[in-house]
């Protein structure tokens, strides 16, 4: 019996190993930070802001070029009643997307100004990592906006919004992305020859310990 249970030994070797070489890489989701955080992750990071107040009033288009991305939906520039304070970016009713960051974009944030402070915003982030989704819930309204920022340390690719049923207009300003330093990686995976190599090594080993009992 004992006999059995060492010829066993190489075979339970190799499984333990094709398991840890053949198991997927777990990576958080994308997450929402709170103002004070997001400050403190980028600082000293490579900044970009789109405060709108370059652009001209426009109509309705159905995309916008930002200086940090793409805004894509049904946007209009300008400076309805509740921007108070500069230009923003308006999106009436419709659901819309930031997308086209520049590379390694790992932070992303705005300030939302809806029209009523009983107003949630659903916000589905989407990063390397995954796709996460997030709701600006209501607040009272105020001059400079509701904050909102994200991260992904495997970087970013698109920030979409939507209403919430039964909401109102809604607009966004003060859009910033942060670059990540050095820049987002994937954690390095072993190759179809290094998983096959680990194996054999790991088979070896076990059957030169059955060997010596």
């Amino acid at each position: 019996m004992a006999s059995n249970n060492r010829s066993l030994r190489p075979l339970r070797a190799l499984t333990f190993a094709l398991t840890l070489a053949l198991a997927p890489a777990v990576y958080a989701l994308p997450v929402s930070l709170s103002e004070a955080d997001f400050a403190a992750q980028i600082g000293g990071l490579p900044q970009i802001l789109e405060d709108f107040n370059g652009f001209a009033t426009s109509g309705w288009t159905p995309s916008l070029i930002l200086s940090n991305g793409v805004y894509v939906g049904r946007p209009s520039t300008g400076q309805p009643p509740w921007c108070v304070l500069s230009r923003c970016l308006t999106t009436n009713i419709a659901p819309g997307s930031f997308e086209a960051f520049p590379p390694d974009t790992a932070y992303w944030s705005a300030r939302i100004n809806p029209v009523s402070s009983s107003q949630s915003i659903l916000i589905t982030v989407t990063g390397r990592s995954g796709v996460a989704e997030f709701e600006s819930s209501p607040q009272p309204w105020s001059g400079v906006g509701r904050f909102v920022g994200f991260h992904d340390p495997r970087g970013l690719l698109s920030v979409a919004f939507r209403q919430a049923p039964e909401t109102t207009n809604y607009s966004l300003d003060d859009v910033l992305v942060a670059i990540a330093q050095p820049p987002p990686q994937a954690v390095p995976t072993l190759s179809s020859s290094g998983m096959l190599w680990l194996a054999l090594m790991t088979l070896g080993m076990g059957w030169l310990a059955a060997r010596r009992h």
